[in-house]
């Protein structure tokens, strides 16, 4: 159980971090 739970943290952690990176990468218009 402990190692799913870390699994599922590191995704949802690379899917935030992917995400403020695509915000990154989107000019302000």
């Amino acid at each position: 159980l402990v190692l799913t739970v870390n699994a599922n943290a590191k995704a949802l952690v690379l899917a935030l971090i992917n995400a403020n990176a695509n915000a990154n990468a989107t000019p302000l218009v």
